[in-house]
């Protein structure tokens, strides 16, 4: 798994600072509040019907995002060399192939295709079945 530098543009990242500070002020993000059902509060719920998402924030551990990522990770260095290959970079078989997608021919016949997309990530991590939790609406 190795680091790729990546480098953005002042325009680009004036673009994703600006949609940053839209995206804090729509009033859909905070912890989860239930009411005294065990439900959702009506605030929350609303703010999800006025934004169509709403962001709950603490509901994982630094710990648990840490193993999330590693384990997210482990999911691409998993990823099979290309379209229509079932092993990864390593020789092993890799476990999802269906989900990702790819960025081929790029960087030389022997290389291994990029990844531009891997779907359904929580589907296939087994440390989010540990976080899952319900809440009644």
């Amino acid at each position: 798994m190795g680091e790729e530098q990546v480098t953005t543009s002042p325009i680009a990242e004036a673009y994703a600072s600006k949609g940053c500070e839209r995206a804090m002020q729509l009033g859909n993000r905070g912890p989860e509040r239930l009411d005294k059902h065990g439900r959702l509060a009506k605030e929350i719920l609303a703010a999800y019907h006025q934004s169509g998402f709403y962001v709950f924030t603490g509901v994982l551990s630094a710990t648990e995002v840490g193993e999330l990522a590693l384990e997210f990770d482990q999911l691409l260095d998993n990823a099979p060399t290309g379209t229509g290959t079932d092993v990864d970079q390593h020789g092993r078989p890799s476990r999802f192939s269906g989900y990702y997608k790819f960025l081929e021919g790029q960087a030389g016949a022997d290389a291994p295709a990029k990844v531009t997309c891997l779907s359904h990530p929580l589907m296939l991590s087994d440390g989010a079945l540990k976080c899952r939790r319900f809440v009644v609406l």
